[in-house]
């Protein structure tokens, strides 16, 4: 086999559509190079993302990428955020949120820190105490003194100089702490009195310069403000152009858990994505009995949901690669790819069939012996 694949296309109008040849940096037998495309089955899934990009230079392109543990990590949509910016203009570096306040990890190019005491939600939670939004996660505390500091590290490049337009998801109401804002090692901070704002559900800031380093505490103008909840920021470059590229997963979740995020429309309204990929749901039939009626009727709500908030937003469905559990390979997966495909003509959505491209049935086996997937043959490791 060479180092590059031409793929062949069959249209409707039959003629031939050849793709361009796709340099791959490393190859590996079990991986259907030739099944490595996006598909539809009608145009107008994925005209409006396709419009939009190709006007990139003069309007920004707003993704936004849902999913579970791989997302959180953001090893692999942080590898397409950083290629496809580096082609099309670089519009931020999109969704983060406060890990370590939520009691869990945050992405790969960035590391949180917090004081004080927090209360938060996971969208895995039973009965969430608190409204979620797109990223799945709220933090709450009644602790003037608390705070928590998003920090960039410096390797990735993930923070450039014209990100400097700062969107905090938060109550906004006259209950809430006043925002004291601080970038870098900056002294006196950037005070937001946000209990003054109509209740938006998020603060606009534009900083005075882009950093790595960005801090956020409290103060409280009168015994009215009593809480701070936030359920997390957007980072964008001040012009109107290049991706913004945001990826937001929550450990264990799935389609479900979507439906848990009572804030997911109103915050959907705010970003106005052009693509959404919906990358999850193998979190609902892993653990038990794959349920394809109930599977449907939760995809479809949040298809519905996208629409509704985002009506000319187009729709990216994909699925699982091949899953192990004590031992014992899955059999659902192929099921599901099936039912995504499904789901994807039903609904006019574009399909990726990750499940067959990955390798199909047992595949992950191949994986983990060639050192791609973790022992648990379910995660991949950084450099599968």
């Amino acid at each position: 086999p060479s180092d590059t694949d031409t793929v062949e296309l069959g249209v409707e109008n039959d003629t031939t559509l050849f793709i361009p040849e796709i340099n791959y940096s490393g190859r590996v037998p079990f991986i259907k190079y030739s099944r490595n495309f996006i598909e539809w089955y009608q145009c107008n899934a994925i005209s409006h993302f396709f419009g939009k990009l190709r006007d990139a230079e003069n309007g920004k392109v707003r993704v936004l990428h849902i999913g579970d543990s791989h997302l959180q990590t953001d090893y692999y949509t942080g590898t397409l955020r950083n290629t496809l910016q580096s082609i099309f203009g670089y519009g931020g570096r999109g969704f983060v949120f406060p890990y370590k306040s939520a009691g869990t990890h945050s992405a790969y190019d960035y590391l949180t820190q917090s004081t004080g005491k927090w209360e938060f939600c996971r969208n895995v939670c039973r009965e969430p105490d608190f409204g979620m939004g797109i990223s799945g996660a709220t933090i709450h505390t009644t602790d003037v003194n608390a705070s928590f500091t998003l920090l960039f590290r410096k390797t990735y490049q993930s923070i450039r100089p014209d990100f400097t337009k700062l969107r905090i998801f938060c109550k906004t109401d006259t209950s809430s702490f006043g925002i004291a804002l601080r970038l870098g090692n900056d002294t006196l901070p950037i005070r937001i009195p946000i209990f003054q704002l109509p209740n938006l559900g998020y603060v606009d800031v534009i900083l005075p310069r882009a950093c790595d380093t960005i801090a956020v505490s409290f103060f409280q103008a009168d015994s009215l403000q009593n809480s701070f909840e936030c359920s997390g920021l957007v980072i964008e470059s001040a012009g109107d152009n290049g991706i913004l590229y945001s990826s937001v997963g929550i450990n264990g979740a799935g389609y479900l858990s979507i439906l848990k995020q009572k804030l997911f429309e109103k915050q959907l309204v705010a970003y106005q994505p052009d693509l959404v990929v919906i990358d999850l749901g193998a979190n609902d039939f892993y653990p038990n009995k794959y349920n394809e009626a109930e599977l449907e009727l939760h995809l479809s709500q949040i298809i519905t949901i996208i629409r509704k908030a985002a009506p000319s937003s187009s729709v990216l469905l994909t699925n699982s690669h091949d899953l192990w559990k004590r031992k014992k390979n899955v059999p659902w997966c192929r099921n599901f790819s099936l039912f995504t495909r499904k789901m994807a003509q039903k609904y006019q959505c574009a399909f990726y069939d990750y499940y067959q491209v990955s390798g199909g049935p047992f595949a992950l086996a191949q994986w983990r012996k060639a050192g791609l997937a973790q022992p648990d043959r379910v995660h991949l490791t950084y450099k599968g």
